[in-house]
């Protein structure tokens, strides 16, 4: 048998530059099975478990690295060690003698387990053989191998050995063994470090977004569940039609199969500037193409896509880059990321994986055919995701290919993943056909698909005749005259008496020359006042524009200016016409009474939302859109004459609507609350006084209602609708947990009239945002991509809306107006309202509301949901309710920051920081928690984000010098990092400024002052220097060899 090339095989060695990165994110992530690197094969017939023992003996002898472990060298940087005599891991286990359910059941479990085992790397050989012996003839073979002694390529040069030596052959003769080959490959990359660097520096000048990963991420505490791993195979003739195009564009399929990835990227993440991890073609050399080893260097190729380009022009750039890139692969993507300085922390080496992630979050790999286990049936794998999130693998076979992509399991939920093969798949045949199609024009959804999501996207479809406002409260005053209708403190009006009152105003309004077209604008308060006001002027046929009382003179001077109503009523004014209003009939006016005919196209309302240049836009409604609304909540039977409705919601918002005439068209009695009912402890008197069964608010106000002591006394209460807003789980539970009564999301901005869609909350949510539902009646809901696209389920896209219930646009604004509604490309004649709010389509149809597309929040380059922070915050037993804001922080950038009402007087911001930073990744932990007292709305409920008080860094209460020294040398490091004079032992890492990276460094450098090894979470679990001291003298008394910086095991 060929001796193996001598190699220096005592002492310590440093690693090279690549196998270090993949240390250090092994000691990281501890617990974790990411850099495992998998295959099973099946095997009917004999075999030789002896002879198979042998040749894996036979190829660990033969490569010194599946002889190596790594420790912390006397330096405190990691070393390998070599040892001339080391067995391999050789496992049988029998599990015959079952039922073939139960057999493969358990097969199952126990191939899974052993895919995840948790690799020491200073102790235990790092590949792993396993037999499982299912009967006499049949078995399975497991290989688990750590990613820091292997590559994809080294299956087949352990395949190619170990098949030769099973059949009595002679193995390959070897060169060099690895760390020599992995050193030369250092000294060469050092060599053209300049000219690399300014290749590199040229193309990432200007670095892009990094792509975001087209699915979602859960919260769940990070390597807390396995990884994704979905297979699709890309049929012989699809591969053949990919060489055929080869030969046409002379390019490599390598080259095609990646362009088709970043178009389907392209569509799939609405990223027009991306970056995706490619391999370096690294094993140039006959030597290093024998060597088991990882030479797995990366390279970030850019994309630039525009909906102008088509699959040959992609094609060509791609082309292009892959050419300039491996002709540059001089330098890893560390190096790169590291030289192009893009974290605060750059000046250390090597990068963090976080560092990495700000560049490039996707990967793509293309393998071809290579040696398997001879005679046996490959039946599962599972690979290294090359650090990053997404990573697709094309694989070429000898009769066609399969396309495997991988994800870390907290990214995306399968159904994306199956959703982005499907479309992969689907792009690639299209464009193949026809290359020279915008690539905004190709399908990512087949008809099949295509018709299931206009399904999703449509609402019932329910005949209405045409109404105005008006004339449904007039129906239901003819039905139940003498039931009361409105109630007021002392006052109760009965639906007659309302009438008749608002009829006489109609007819004063109409008797001064008012009527459809015109606009009256009403200045008061939610009231008795303003609801008789509202009515008397929608009967004479205006439109009628409220103006809260409380708005800023400048405010409401605007919106009025804008709007040029022809009467202004306060309260003042409205006496006077009341006054007057007596000579006049109370009887409904009519078209005969009217200056002119009233429609239900007529405008009904205009009402005011904020906009992005702080311009307030006028919202302007016909009747019918509304009445098509309140005819769909009729229906629902939402309200009947025995219920009685809160009106908390300020008139000045689209949400009264709701409550007023959702009340008045059902026979209802709608309870008003002086003032403007924000008054919460007059909103908890009247719930129970008036035995209320319906209460309209945001979730915001829910929340805060949900606190008040009287709460759990409101049996009466029966439907509680919120909007407006997103709606926590955990708030959903927490409502179910106190209250009996129906909780339903909506969801719809004021230019489709109040809601477009519906969700009825199940009682127990769990966390995570409540989805907004499906289409309510005569509504459309489509999530679209920027061509106007059905975008597939689980693809985040912008919702638009359309059907019966739109407003005509925005008042005095045609430019604005032209803008927002716009075509229906699925209908000849509709319109839809492009709400730039982003959404998605879980796989049952339901519709998962995002938030903004022009607010999303990005921290440190990651985009994050600050619900779901928020919701990580609320978890706590000792928080009420917190909100999380994106903020600027002297020194610290963008940072993200939680303002937590506690639910006790004790408050340990320390502990549920901590508990965050278990469900959270580090880069979602907020760098400042603010205790307060309530956390401030604005009169529609909503969150009022500038009356949020200012987020404070600062130090512990009392200073306390360090003592040990343990403390002194962390104190030390605290100053170093957070560039402070001094640090005391109880000053908490956070308070002071510290986040997420800084935290990783603060884990590294303690490693390398004292030489033991923290989990990467310690400094979230023990924020302060004396909490950090004893976690640190802890581990030097149970590791002391570590402690001195001496490897475990030789």
């Amino acid at each position: 048998m060929y001796e193996p090339h001598a190699s220096p095989e005592a002492g310590s060695r440093p690693l090279p530059s690549f196998q270090r990165r993949i240390w250090l994110v092994h000691e990281r992530t501890p617990g974790s099975p990411a850099l495992n690197s998998c295959r099973s094969y099946r095997l009917s017939g004999p075999l030789d478990v002896g002879a198979l023992r042998s040749a894996v003996a036979e190829v660990t002898r033969r490569h010194e690295i599946l002889r190596t472990t790594y420790d912390i060298g006397p330096g405190g940087s990691p070393v390998a060690f070599s040892h001339r005599e080391r067995p391999p891991f050789f496992a049988e286990i029998d599990v015959s003698g079952m039922s073939p359910q139960s057999c493969e059941r358990r097969l199952e479990v126990l191939v899974r387990r052993e895919w995840g085992h948790i690799f020491a790397l200073s102790s235990e050989p790092l590949l792993r053989t396993s037999v499982f012996h299912l009967a006499d003839d049949e078995h399975v073979v497991v290989f688990v191998a750590h990613r820091i002694c292997w590559d994809e390529d080294s299956w087949g040069v352990f395949f190619t050995e170990l098949n030769r030596l099973m059949a009595g052959e002679e193995p390959p003769l070897l060169g060099s063994q690895y760390l020599e080959l992995a050193r030369a490959a250092d000294a060469e990359r050092s060599e053209r470090f300049s000219a690399e660097l300014a290749y590199w520096r040229d193309k990432l000048r200007h670095p892009p977004e990094p792509v975001e990963i087209p699915g979602e991420r859960l919260t769940a505490a990070p390597n807390a569940a396995p990884e994704g791993w979905h297979t699709s195979e890309i049929p012989e003739e699809l591969v053949r039609r990919v060489r055929d195009f080869c030969r046409q564009e002379d390019c490599e399929p390598f080259v095609v199969f990646l362009a088709a990835f970043a178009a389907v990227l392209w569509r799939h993440a609405r990223a027009d500037d991306f970056l995706i991890a490619v391999p370096a073609r690294t094993r140039a050399l006959p030597a290093q193409r024998q060597a088991i080893g990882n030479f797995g260097s990366v390279l970030p190729l850019r994309h630039r896509v525009s909906s102008c380009d088509t699959f040959r022009s992609l094609v060509a750039r791609t082309k292009e880059c892959c050419a300039g890139a491996f002709a540059h692969q001089g330098l890893d993507l560390g190096d790169i990321v590291q030289a192009l300085r893009l974290s605060e922390d750059a000046d250390r080496t090597p990068p963090e994986t976080e560092d990495l992630e700000r560049l490039v979050r996707v990967g793509f790999a293309m393998r071809e055919a290579a040696a398997e286990l001879a005679d046996a049936r490959p039946v599962g794998s599972c690979g290294p995701a090359a650090g990053f999130p997404l990573v697709l693998t094309v694989r070429l076979l000898r009769d066609g290919a399969v396309a495997e992509l991988r994800h870390a399991a907290e990214v995306a939920r399968p159904s994306m993943a199956e959703n982005l093969m499907r479309s992969y798949i689907l792009l690639l045949a299209q464009v193949l056909d026809g290359s020279d199609r915008p690539l905004a024009q190709i399908e990512l959804l087949d008809q099949k698909d295509k018709e299931r999501m206009l399904g999703w996207s449509t609402g019932e479809r329910v005949d209405r005749a045409p109404a105005t406002l008006s004339s449904l409260v007039e129906q239901q005053v003819a039905r139940t005259p003498d039931s009361v209708a409105l109630v007021s403190g002392e006052l109760q009006l009965t639906y007659r008496q309302m009438n008749e009152r608002a009829n006489r105003l109609a007819h004063c309004l109409i008797g001064r020359g008012l009527g459809p077209g015109d606009i009256v604008a009403i200045v008061i308060a939610n009231s008795v006042e303003f609801l008789i006001a509202m009515l008397g002027v929608l009967k004479a046929g205006c439109a009628y524009l409220p103006v809260d009382p409380e708005y800023p003179a400048e405010r409401a001077a605007r919106m009025t200016r804008t709007v040029e109503p022809k009467l202004v009523i306060d309260l003042a004014r409205l006496a006077e016409l009341e006054n007057t209003a007596h000579a006049h009939p109370s009887s409904d006016p009519t078209d005969a009474d009217r200056v002119r005919p009233l429609r239900p196209a007529n405008l009904a309302y205009v009402i005011h939302t904020s906009g992005s240049t702080g311009e307030p836009k006028g919202v302007a409604v016909p009747h019918d859109a509304i009445a098509d609304y309140i005819g769909t909540i009729r229906a629902m039977h939402w309200m009947g004459h025995e219920d009685r409705a809160l009106l908390v919601t300020s008139v000045s918002f689209d949400a009264s609507l709701f409550d007023i005439f959702g009340t008045l068209s059902s026979g209802a009695r709608l309870i008003v609350p002086n003032g403007r009912g924000a008054d919460f402890a007059e909103i908890e008197h009247l719930m129970g006084k008036h035995q209320v069964t319906m209460l309209h608010v945001v979730p915001s106000m829910l929340n805060i209602l949900l606190s008040v002591p009287g709460k759990g006394q409101w049996k009466s209460l029966r439907k509680v609708p919120v909007g407006g807003e997103a709606l926590s789980g955990e708030l959903a539970d927490r409502f179910a947990s106190v209250i009996d009564a129906a909780l339903e999301n909506f969801y719809g901005p004021t230019e489709a009239v109040l809601a477009a869609t519906r969700f009825a909350v199940p009682k127990l949510h769990g966390p995570g945002a409540v989805p907004v539902g499906a289409p309510l009646p005569n509504n459309v809901v489509y999530v679209l991509d920027d061509s106007l696209e059905l975008v597939p389920p689980g693809v985040v896209g912008e919702v638009y809306l359309g059907g019966n219930q739109l407003a005509q646009g925005y008042w005095g604004n045609p430019g604005l107006t032209a803008e927002r509604f716009v075509a229906d490309p699925f209908s000849s004649s509709g319109r839809l309202y492009r709400t730039g709010d982003l959404a998605r389509w879980d796989d049952s149809g339901v519709l998962e509301f995002l938030g903004r597309r022009d607010e999303q929040v990005k921290v440190s380059g990651f985009r994050i949901e600050l619900g779901e922070v928020a919701s990580a915050v609320s978890a706590h037993p000792l928080v009420e309710h917190s909100v999380v804001v994106a903020t600027a922080l002297p020194g610290l950038g963008r940072s993200l920051v939680a303002y937590l009402v506690p639910a006790s007087q004790r408050v340990d911001v320390a502990q549920i920081r901590a508990q965050v930073a278990t469900v959270l990744p580090k880069h979602m932990v907020p760098a400042v928690f603010m205790v307060v007292d309530k956390i401030p709305v604005t009169a529609h409920g909503k969150l009022d984000r500038k009356a949020l008080p200012q987020p404070k860094i600062a130090p512990a209460s009392r200073f306390r010098e360090a003592e040990t020294l343990t403390e002194k040398r962390l104190c030390a490091i605290f100053c170093g990092l957070l560039e402070r004079s001094r640090v005391g032992v109880d000053d908490s890492f956070f308070d002071f400024g510290g986040h997420s990276l800084l935290a990783t460094r603060l884990v590294a450098q303690i490693q390398a002052e004292f030489g033991v090894v923290l989990d990467a979470r310690s400094p979230f679990e023990a924020p302060s220097v004396a909490r950090l001291a004893e976690l640190v003298d802890q581990a030097r008394k149970t590791a002391p060899e570590r402690a001195l910086g001496v490897g475990s095991q030789r």
